[in-house]
């Protein structure tokens, strides 16, 4: 069956290069740092990195340097090129063709789009505006026994609009829902979140799996270096869905992967440097969202991202299209995320003053 497209991944890669090229990037939620070499990150030398490895299914040094992150077995990691092929494997791993499969909405797409594309019969439930998007755990949990859902679906914190959720109410699903129905969780933007770096929802109940890269909080995207951690049997399957796609890992990646989540101090200075530049973005957008009684959206405490609703937009025209077109703001339709025309979601992670050049110009557009 041929895939079809995801309009997002098509707009990110092809559309906003091009349409945003001189506008005040507010799309990406890559944290862009200062462009970090491989010696930045390892402190060494990258000209001896090896171009061989010692794991089939994932270097053992990297395996070992998650689970030590993480504090989880090893043999429960598999290292994927970003959190993405960690979601696609364990879907092509877990579905059968019909095998129903409840993803929440708002979503970032490919995680309803993905397993719909294998054969997965999708079913969509709600975070709703008015509860601050937060889960209905027990609507959640009474819907996957109903409709017998083999694998749930979440991202935490919720992307697009950065609600998170603890891991007690997340455990609580688990525990609700059948012994074999799957709650993955993608925990890519967590370690902004409450919690002591190095930790994950995975595995604190059989069912419960999760995915994670150093792509957004540490703005490595290009490094793409991610993994799943799940059960051994999971992992098991997510490994023979990835013969299908690819056959071994690139060492020299996951070699200068490994080092990097062993170096604690490196590690964590791109974390605080990444959490500095959130929490300065959202003391910005709260002032002035406060202040202008067109804009409404619930900031979240710990993200570089929220979604964004302005009166007025979304019927003629919409206001991704309107902040582009008339004030060189790039932002995502929120229409990928099923919000609608009438949102967008923000970022501010690509410099210090993205915030604040963002809200000048907001400001000078509002009696538009």
């Amino acid at each position: 069956m041929a895939h079809p497209t995801i309009r997002y991944m098509e707009w990110a890669k092809t559309v906003a290069p091009v349409a945003g090229e001189g506008a005040l990037n507010c799309a990406s939620t890559d944290l862009e740092l200062l462009r970090p070499t491989v010696r930045d990150l390892i402190g060494a030398d990258p000209g001896g990195l090896p171009l061989s490895g010692d794991g089939a299914y994932g270097h053992r040094a990297l395996r070992e340097a998650i689970g030590r992150r993480y504090r989880v077995d090893p043999a429960c990691v598999f290292p994927t090129q970003g959190a993405s092929t960690g979601n696609y494997v364990l879907f092509a791993g877990l579905l059968d063709r019909g095998d129903t499969v409840l993803v929440e909405e708002p979503a970032y797409e490919p995680l309803f789009a993905a397993p719909a594309a294998l054969g997965g019969r999708v079913v969509r439930f709600r975070r709703r505006e008015e509860n601050r998007w937060a889960l209905a755990v027990e609507e959640i949990a009474r819907l996957a026994r109903d409709e017998r859902a083999r694998l749930i679906v979440i991202s935490n914190p919720h992307n697009p609009t950065g609600e998170f959720t603890r891991d007690g109410e997340l455990v609580q699903l688990a525990e609700e829902v059948a012994p074999d129905t799957v709650v993955l969780v993608d925990e890519i933007y967590r370690e902004w979140g409450p919690d002591k770096a190095g930790r994950t929802i995975a595995l604190q109940r059989p069912n419960l799996a999760a995915t994670s890269s150093l792509t957004k909080v540490y703005g490595l995207s290009r490094l793409r270096a991610g993994w799943l951690i799940a059960n051994e049997s999971l992992i098991h399957k997510a490994s023979r869905a990835f013969d299908h796609i690819g056959v071994v890992g690139p060492a020299p990646l996951e070699t200068v992967t490994a080092r990097f989540l062993d170096d604690t101090e490196r590690l964590e200075s791109l974390r605080d440097e990444s959490t500095r530049r959130a929490l300065e973005g959202r003391e910005t957008l709260t002032e002035w969202i406060a202040g202008e009684r067109r804009a409404h959206g619930a900031i979240p405490p710990f993200t570089g991202y929220l979604p964004l609703r302005m009166d007025g937009f979304g019927r003629e025209r919409p206001l991704a299209e309107w902040l582009l077109n008339e004030h060189r703001v790039l932002a995502v339709p929120g229409r990928f995320f099923g919000l609608g025309d009438a949102y967008v979601r923000l970022a501010w992670m690509q410099s210090r003053t993205t915030a604040r050049d963002l809200i000048e110009r907001l400001r000078d557009g509002a009696g538009d």
